[in-house]
């Protein structure tokens, strides 16, 4: 089964593209409905794939810094930066 086969997914695919324009990338269908094994009670997961821009944009480019700069990097908590070198 492909999201054009899901019920609803034409208006999905339609309000994306309003809502994040040329950043819409596309819409994915994952689990069980997508393995072809879902159950009449199975819920329905989608994955909605988006150009990152804005703040996202800023904190993945961030990251690709230190990943490619080889840092080592470690979690923080909310609030806190992002990325903090050990």
């Amino acid at each position: 089964m492909g999201v054009t086969a899901l019920a609803g997914s034409g208006e999905i695919i339609k309000a994306a593209d309003a809502q994040f324009g040329s950043n819409y990338i596309g819409l994915l269908l994952f689990g069980s409905r997508a393995r072809g094994d879902a159950h009449d009670t199975s819920d329905t997961d989608l994955l909605l794939v988006v150009e990152p821009s804005g703040r996202i944009a800023d904190f993945l480019n961030s990251a690709r810094s230190y990943i490619t700069s080889g840092a080592v990097v470690r979690k923080t908590t909310h609030g806190q930066g992002f990325w903090v070198p050990i």
